[in-house]
């Protein structure tokens, strides 16, 4: 069985970069024989133990080996033709190798659950240079990192959607359609070349979210100002850019919805506070009682 499994793993080696597909067969009979195992394994009290997990992490080890092969091959081509710089449209050899990072992962994505769109790998290598450029002005030591407009970027992940827009478009849209069209038609997030470039970054963004919200939770104004940008950065990805996440009934629940499910009630107790404390500064001011005659229109009470 160890012969066998090396073999497997040599078979599905030997058909890349050039034909995953034919490298998905080995590895599909490399996973079913795991499955084999593991179901034999509990009627027989859990026997060979180190035989099933080692096939367990050799077909573990060798799905991560053939999507890095895919993946250097498709980043070799974006660095000869400049991207991200690049404008004109793709060569052969970049639609050939995009096409080809799908059907590795194509089974992977039709078994995967349907909570969370998966980020493509070709995807994922176009916004690897956005996403080094993310970490560098906004999780570094650069002065953009700042708390006192820890928002800003949110409006440059929205201004670099905008700006690869017609580009991800033309170039990118009708391989997705072509591949994506007649198996999951219906998920934006994989046959929308704009909703996919936007599930590839947002992990990144999702991230400096969350390590922002620990850092800022204790200064109130900076927080209240951050909640209200990210509740309008999610309308701008969703009304911009038609983005639902993956679920066209309930669309995209966003970035808000997630963090408030462990930050509402210190939001909340920030809000109330600033509430009464600008309610008791009015109080306490000395023109509190004086009348506001711009505060409606005509013919009606004006407040102090």
């Amino acid at each position: 069985m160890l012969q066998e499994v090396d073999s497997l793993a040599n078979e599905a080696r030997s058909f890349l970069p050039e034909h995953p597909k034919e490298a998905l067969k080995p590895y599909a009979r490399l996973k079913e024989l795991c499955i084999s195992l593991r179901r034999l394994q509990t009627p027989a009290d859990d026997a060979a133990g180190h035989l099933v997990t080692h096939v367990e992490q050799r077909a573990n080890i060798l799905w991560s080996e053939m999507k890095q092969v895919m993946v250097d091959n498709f980043e070799d081509i974006l660095k000869k033709t400049n991207w991200p710089t690049a404008t004109e449209a793709p060569t052969e050899a970049w639609t050939a190798s995009f096409q080809r990072l799908l059907e590795l992962q194509t089974p992977e994505i039709l078994n995967a659950p349907a909570r969370e769109p998966m980020v493509l790998l070709p995807m994922a290598c176009l916004t690897k240079p956005f996403v080094q450029q993310f970490r560098y002005h906004f999780m570094g030591t650069k002065a953009s990192n700042t708390k006192l407009h820890p928002a800003y970027f949110l409006q440059w992940v929205v201004e670099l959607v905008e700006s690869r827009e017609d580009y991800l478009i033309d170039n990118v849209g009708p391989i997705l359609m072509s591949h994506f069209g007649s198996t999951i038609a219906s998920n934006r997030s994989y046959n929308d070349p704009v909703a996919a470039f936007i599930t590839a970054l947002l992990p990144v963004v999702r991230e400096r979210v969350n390590t922002l919200l620990v850092s800022i939770s204790n200064d109130p104004s900076v927080l209240s100002s951050f909640m209200v940008s990210l509740m309008k950065f999610d309308e701008d990805i969703r009304l911009k850019f038609n983005y639902d996440g993956g679920n066209s009934k309930k669309g995209w629940k966003g970035l808000t919805r997630e963090v408030l499910d462990k930050w509402f009630l210190r939001w909340l107790e920030v809000e109330k506070d600033f509430a009464l404390m600008r309610y008791k500064s009015i109080i306490k001011s000395d023109d509190n009682s004086g009348i506001d005659y711009d505060s409606t229109g005509p013919n009606t009470t004006k407040a102090t």
